[in-house]
């Protein structure tokens, strides 16, 4: 969740950039032990020992805004970087958020891509990003 001077994080560079893997990597909660996953073994075995799992790893904020108050769902959005919708709707990031001029993600679809492309279904089967955020 650190941001940079422009106040991108992690996830709204993967979202700008259409790393997914990375977004997804950036969203998942993954709990790790200290000692492996047999901790609780091992700690038998060295009685000084105490396991502590750490804290998730790797779960981020996916409604941190950058300094124009764009989520990475905006970014995404604004890149038409349409496979990456869904990932960040389903992780939680507000379809209703709004930037600092007041839109959220779909006003971002329509004003950027003039709503024809986004109504229209995708030759190759793929839904539009209005049909995302719509559904």
């Amino acid at each position: 969740d650190a941001k940079k001077e422009d106040g991108f994080t992690a996830l709204h560079l993967a979202a700008f950039n259409n790393h997914g893997e990375v977004a997804q990597v950036l969203i998942q909660e993954v709990w790790q032990s200290p000692l492996g996953s047999d901790w609780g073994v091992r700690a038998h075995q060295v009685p000084w020992v105490e396991p502590v799992p750490t804290p998730p790893q790797g779960h981020c904020d996916v409604n941190a805004r950058n300094r124009k108050l764009q989520s990475p769902l905006h970014l995404a959005v604004q890149q038409a970087h349409v496979g990456l919708v869904p990932l960040l709707v389903d992780a939680g990031c507000s379809v209703n958020a709004e930037d600092e001029e007041g839109d959220t993600a779909l006003h971002v679809a329509l004003q950027r891509h003039q709503l024809l492309p986004l109504a229209a279904d995708g030759s190759a089967g793929d839904p539009g990003p209005l049909q995302l955020l719509s559904g």
